[in-house]
């Protein structure tokens, strides 16, 4: 799981080595991860609903509203709700996280809006237009018909998109390592 956090904050950089030892440390020294109350980590038990959505509030910035709330664990679960981290999971808040609902909390936080810093008054507000994918990765969702490759056009007769790229509503993009221009 925690190999999962640092990657999904692209937090990768501050890890020295592959070991699980070293994600923990990055985890633990970005705060993302706090332990058990003598200060260990216990990589093979397995990690509970509640500690998991505290990692992924803080990884998103809401750690201050969380505890505004109440903090530990009613105030970053109500917190992790509000923001749909909560969606689609079936596991109880005090059980242990399964993994096909730790996939999904990931997807959800993936997804989740970022505290930013857009104020009003004295208030910092949520950012509704910028995600991990955004911000960390320049990923960006849209909807639109994909209408040409290098082979064909929907719009027009004329075959001359370069190879490696594709056009959707009209607007070119790279298909990368994709296979959406084959």
């Amino acid at each position: 799981f925690v190999r999962l956090l640092i990657k999904a904050g692209d937090y990768g950089y501050l890890v020295e080595g592959e070991t699980e030892e070293a994600y923990i440390k990055a985890a633990a020294g970005l705060g993302l991860a706090v332990g058990y109350e003598d200060g260990s980590f216990r990589p093979d038990e397995p990690i509970i609903c509640n500690d998991a959505l505290v990692a992924l509030v803080k990884l998103l910035g809401f750690s201050v509203m969380a505890e505004h709330k109440g903090g530990y664990a009613q105030g970053y679960y109500s917190t992790a709700r509000s923001l749909g981290l909560t969606d689609g999971i079936s596991t109880a808040a005090d059980a242990p996280l399964t993994w096909s609902d730790a996939a999904i909390m990931f997807e959800n936080t993936l997804n989740a809006d970022l505290l930013g810093e857009s104020y009003s008054g004295n208030e910092m507000n949520r950012v509704t237009d910028e995600t991990l994918l955004t911000d960390r990765f320049s990923i960006y969702q849209t909807e639109a018909v994909l209408d040409a490759n290098e082979y064909s056009d929907l719009m027009s007769a004329a075959d001359n998109l370069k190879s490696g790229y594709v056009t959707a509503d009209g607007v070119e993009y790279s298909a990368g390592s994709t296979k959406a221009a084959d």
